[in-house]
C-alpha cells in the first residue's frame, strides 16, 4: 500500500479487513496487529474496519503500542485512532488524536514516527479546513519533509511531496 499499490492491495481483501479477527492475535502482539489493520483501512478508505479497530483501542489511547518486552515499539495509540477518524471522515477527531499522536510520539524521542504523524495531521487539518489549518498544514508538511529527507524515509518524502504539490496547484 505505502509504495501506491492500492487496488492490489484491495484485492487481497476482497471482502474488505473487517473480516479479520483480530480477537484471534494473542497478547502484546494485538497492538502491532490493530495499528496495522488501521494503517490499511485508512490507505484503503475500509471504514468498516476502522470502525472496528476504533472500537478496540479508544480506551488505550493515552499508551504505546509495544511488543516483545518493549523491544519494539509502534508509538502512540493516538496515531492509529487518527487514521480511523480519518477513515471515518471524522477530521475535527483525527485532528485531536494526531496532536496528541504526534507530541507522545515527540516525547519519547521517535522521530519518524513524528514526522509521519506529522504528515497524516497536516492532511486531517487540510480536511478539516478551519481558518489557520492550511497554513498549519504546510508548516507542518515542511517539518516532515525535512525530518524524512534527514531519516532517510523515502516513501514519506514522496507522500509529502504529492500532497505539497496539491497545495501548489491549489493556488
Amino acid at each position: 500500500v505505502a509504495v501506491g499499490r492500492r487496488e492490489e492491495a484491495r484485492a487481497l481483501f476482497p471482502d474488505g479487513l473487517s473480516g479479520i479477527d483480530v480477537a484471534r492475535v494473542p497478547g502484546p502482539a494485538r497492538g502491532l496487529h490493530l495499528a496495522a489493520v488501521a494503517e490499511v483501512a485508512y490507505q484503503l478508505e475500509d471504514a468498516d474496519a476502522a470502525r472496528s479497530v476504533r472500537e478496540e483501542l479508544v480506551h488505550l489511547a493515552d499508551r504505546f503500542i509495544v511488543d516483545t518486552g518493549a523491544v519494539i515499539c509502534a508509538g502512540a495509540v493516538s496515531r492509529p485512532l487518527g487514521l480511523c477518524a480519518l477513515t471515518l471522515d471524522q477530521p475535527e477527531e483525527a485532528v485531536g488524536w494526531l496532536r496528541q499522536a504526534v507530541a507522545s510520539n515527540r516525547r519519547i524521542g521517535a522521530a519518524p514516527l513524528v514526522a509521519r504523524g506529522q504528515a497524516e495531521l497536516a492532511t486531517a487539518l487540510r480536511r478539516r479546513g478551519h481558518p489557520g489549518d492550511a497554513e498549519d498544514a504546510r508548516r507542518l508538511l515542511a517539518e516532515a519533509a525535512k525530518a524524512a529527507a534527514e531519516l532517510g524515509m523515502p516513501v514519506l518524502a514522496q507522500e509529502i511531496a504529492e500532497l505539497q504539490a496539491e497545495d501548489a496547484a491549489a493556488g
